[in-house]
């Protein structure tokens, strides 16, 4: 309804509406006051989500078997009704529990044609995250990545998707695709490790060091399981930037782990610690 009245009448008229609301009028005085008569929106409304469903994929089926348990019953439903969702599901298991991935790819390209947008009702029945799933069992990691972009247009909060975007743009060293897959997770949710390391360390890569220092202090705010590291990694940033700040990032690194030899290292390259311990001291039984 909001997308109706904004293209119907314009954004303002929602700002009105809303403004209206705030008020005190009550909602259908709100909405008539500023577009038309209730009864006649309503007959219109109702030709627009028609309308709307129609466009939705038009080849759509979700027709489904009476009685799923008489196998031949079922089979001759399958046959005469092959490109319900029922039916490409259902096929699609079958040949999946003999791991025939090769088989599967056509049935699920099917599916995309058939059902090509969201809403899935999970990721066990989104065609493009099992099509995707297929081409990484066959080692295709192309054509595994050409689907999840593809997912990720039609998609934009799928964080499976994203999640191994985000792995695959590490693995290939795509630090462009790396921080954009980060960004767009941690816009879904920004309470995830993973991203903000990726990020950061896409950032480095990308000569962003504003950027990679905001994503390093995001991370230690979630109790990340290498603070010592993510210290030193600010440490290393901060060094020509803010040195105080640098410095307390490293004292902080060698309180977590007080073997850690490069921050030993980078501590003397500050002048008032130049006459520190010697890199015999620094050294555990492990690095001997």
């Amino acid at each position: 309804m909001v997308r109706y009245i904004v293209e119907e009448f314009g954004h303002e008229a929602l700002l009105k509406i809303l403004a209206d609301l705030a008020e005190g009028h009550p909602i259908n005085d709100a909405i008539q006051r500023n577009t038309k008569p209730i009864e006649e929106l309503n007959e219109h409304f109702d030709i627009y989500i028609r309308q709307l469903a129609d466009r939705y994929a038009p080849q759509l089926n979700l027709a489904s078997p009476d009685d799923v348990r008489d196998q031949q019953a079922l089979e001759e439903w399958m046959n005469d009704n092959p490109y319900t969702i029922y039916s490409l599901e259902h096929e699609y298991n079958q040949l999946l529990k003999t791991e025939n991935y090769e088989e599967t790819i056509p049935l699920l390209e099917q599916w995309i044609v058939v059902q090509p947008t969201p809403p899935y009702s999970d990721d066990s029945q989104n065609p493009y995250l099992l099509l995707a799933n297929t081409y990484r069992q066959l080692g295709d990691t192309d054509k595994e990545l050409s689907t999840l972009l593809q997912l990720a247009e039609q998609t934009p909060d799928s964080l499976a998707a994203f999640n191994r975007l985000l792995e695959l743009a590490k693995e290939r060293e795509d630090w462009k695709q790396l921080e954009s897959n980060a960004l767009r997770l941690l816009a879904l949710n920004p309470l995830l490790q993973e991203p903000h390391r990726q990020l950061a360390k896409a950032s480095e890569s990308l000569k962003k060091p504003e950027q990679a220092i905001q994503s390093w202090n995001s991370l230690l705010h979630l109790d990340p399981s290498d603070p010592a590291n993510v210290h030193f990694r600010l440490a290393t940033l901060l060094q020509k930037l803010q040195p105080q700040s640098a410095k307390r990032h490293l004292l902080q690194a060698l309180e977590q782990a007080p073997r850690f030899r490069d921050a030993h290292r980078m501590l003397q390259e500050f002048p008032e610690t130049r006459e520190g311990p010697s890199d015999n001291q620094t050294k555990g039984p492990s690095d001997k």
